[in-house]
């Protein structure tokens, strides 16, 4: 039997769909800086991301039973099936396929997308993971990677554009700046102790 418990949120974040570990490292420092200022939040992610959110002690509220590899058609229904019972008022997405974006989009909540780049393409329609109106709909995309801090002009109707920097919590600008007081030997034999193959 299938749970059938409304999960209620202000904001959910939905960092799924993604091949990199870029996305879910933004995923964490999001999640982290929430945490930090005691903004409360859901997670979700597809099946076969979840696992790149826990190798950094993000563990996901939601997680949708799908994956990158599959269909987008299957993609798009299992998000609207694991969405059906979230009532949210803000979704935050990381990344740039678009179906957990759709059903805000579809049910008139707002939203944002937080990606290293331009969509790829934008495609008509709304049965996509690239749908345009989707695109277009976002409050913002925030570009996070583009230099020379000016967007390319591929796409001009995408006019929600704003180049930010990459988001970090204070637990990682601590990080940092102890870092930057360590002295290399320091920090090369710290590595070592979780990645051997570093010699200097």
């Amino acid at each position: 039997m299938k749970d059938r418990t409304i999960k209620k949120t202000d904001i959910l974040i939905d960092c799924s769909l993604t091949g990199g570990r870029g996305m879910a490292k933004q995923g964490y420092e999001l999640a982290q800086a929430f945490t930090e200022r005691g903004i409360k939040y859901l997670m979700c992610c597809d099946q076969g991301f979840a696992y790149k959110l826990r190798d950094l002690g993000v563990e996901p509220d939601i997680i949708v039973p799908t994956a990158l590899n599959r269909p987008a058609a299957e993609v798009i229904s299992s998000f609207e099936s694991a969405l059906k019972n979230v009532d949210f008022r803000y979704l935050i997405k990381i990344g740039a396929r678009m179906a957990g974006p759709r059903v805000a989009y579809l049910r008139k909540i707002p939203y944002v997308i937080v990606d290293a780049a331009l969509p790829d393409r934008m495609d008509s329609g709304t049965e996509n993971l690239y749908s345009k109106p989707v695109f277009l709909g976002a409050q913002e995309y925030f570009l996070t990677t583009q230099f020379t801090w000016r967007y390319p002009d591929r796409f001009p109707e995408l006019g929600n554009v704003t180049v930010v920097t990459y988001p970090m919590s204070q637990r990682t600008k601590d990080i940092l700046t102890e870092l930057r007081l360590t002295p290399d030997a320091a920090i090369a034999e710290r590595v070592r102790s979780f990645v051997p193959e570093v010699k200097n």
